[in-house]
């Protein structure tokens, strides 16, 4: 299914924060990495925004919605006016298998 990002406005946002907010176990099953901020109070974006999601296209609580990066989540949290912020999010980079992996001259 295509995110249809526009449909999530500010409202949706905000009852979605205020109902993660209230339910501490179930605020944990996003990325950890992208977060964003209402009223002093940090969650995990993706959380937020699949609920958001589900509020604004009145879906059921148990419809799948995955996203396949922040990059969208951020965007439109951003523009709806809201802060967003990445934490802790750890880079790693892969030799390419067709790479050369030669010493330097003497070792």
């Amino acid at each position: 299914m295509a995110i249809k990002w526009n449909s999530i406005g500010t409202d949706h946002v905000t009852r979605a924060f205020e109902l993660l907010a209230k339910d501490s176990v179930n605020h944990n099953r996003g990325g950890r990495s992208l977060f964003v901020t209402h009223q002093g109070l940090s969650l995990p974006a993706k959380d937020v925004m699949r609920l958001a999601y589900l509020l604004a296209n009145r879906l059921p609580p148990d419809t799948k919605v995955k996203f396949s990066s922040g990059e969208g989540i951020m965007a439109r949290l951003t523009s709806l006016g809201f802060a967003v912020e990445r934490r802790g999010v750890a880079r790693t980079t892969t030799k390419s298998r067709n790479a050369p992996t030669a010493e330097p001259d003497g070792f």
